[in-house]
């Protein structure tokens, strides 16, 4: 993240000079999928999806790198849910099935159960990311790995199992790649804290909130910074109350702006203020 925020004028320049020619291009369209995590994790969706759309034009050949970009401009359409998301996880299966490209099918498992997790359908999303969470990946630096899957799965579960829920943030955790990755870290306690409340354990559901948002905060993603901060006000809400713990079906959406009762607002990406 450092990284990248000290070279973000040279990506700049990278990614938005017009190309010489197909070479060129198809250098430009590497770097915008090197930074996957940029766009991913840490919220710059749009812009990403901006690069990549434009860049995937200029490179049409059926190329392995191609079939990444194709995957993570469908990956960063289903995280804003957007209409176009699920056309381009096909175009994404079709070259990954073309370059037999195990690892890109896993991606394109986890992305369809980001989308159906987002529109409220538990079922295919726990299907979709069961089937990511048991890959064994080959390229653990690129993408959402397993261990990525199963933190999502633990929150597709959370309300519906506790103990897979828990099994499945636990095996999150035990497959990381790195201690430093806050990105999963988050999830896992954002998936515990969704867990507890769910199940009756709110004072245990707002110690792992705290965490999450903290942790959250670090990679910098607004979408998952709303969401958690729509969970702890709700838990501090039942805390003070005792209120009972919302049912599965009145349970608020947790990438919602602003909490229940309050209309759904569009998926949002962070916003770079440019020099």
């Amino acid at each position: 993240m450092r990284l990248v925020e000290d070279e973000q004028a040279n990506f700049d320049a990278a990614l938005t000079r017009p190309p010489q020619d197909a070479e060129d291009a198809l250098g430009a369209l590497e770097i915008a999928v090197s930074l996957w995590f940029h766009w991913a994790a840490c919220g710059f969706r749009r812009e990403g999806r901006a690069h990549l759309d434009r860049l995937l034009l200029l490179s049409p050949d059926d190329t392995a790198l191609r079939a990444r970009a194709l995957w993570l401009s469908g990956y960063l359409a289903a995280q804003e849910d957007s209409p176009g998301a699920g056309a381009l996880l096909d175009q994404a299966w079709t070259a990954a099935v073309m370059h037999a490209d195990s690892d890109g099918l896993a991606r394109i498992a986890h992305a369809h159960g980001v989308l159906a997790l987002y529109r409220g359908d538990l079922a295919a999303a726990v299907a979709c990311l069961e089937e990511a969470s048991r890959h064994r990946t080959r390229d653990p630096w690129f993408g959402p790995g397993p261990a990525h899957s199963a933190a999502l799965l633990a929150v597709a579960l959370s309300s519906l199992d506790a103990r897979r829920a828990r099994t499945a943030a636990h095996r999150a955790w035990e497959a990381r790649h790195s201690d430093g990755d806050f990105w999963l870290y988050s999830t896992v306690l954002y998936a515990l804290a969704m867990t507890e409340r769910a199940h009756g354990e709110p004072a245990a559901a707002l110690r792992a909130c705290h965490k999450a948002l903290a942790a959250k905060k670090l990679v910098g993603d607004p979408l998952c910074i709303a969401g958690a901060r729509t969970l702890l006000a709700g838990l501090r809400h039942q805390l003070r109350g005792g209120a009972p713990p919302p049912g599965r079906d009145a349970q608020e959406r947790w990438w919602q702006r602003g909490g229940s009762g309050v209309r759904a607002q569009p998926f949002f990406s962070r916003l770079r203020a440019r020099s």
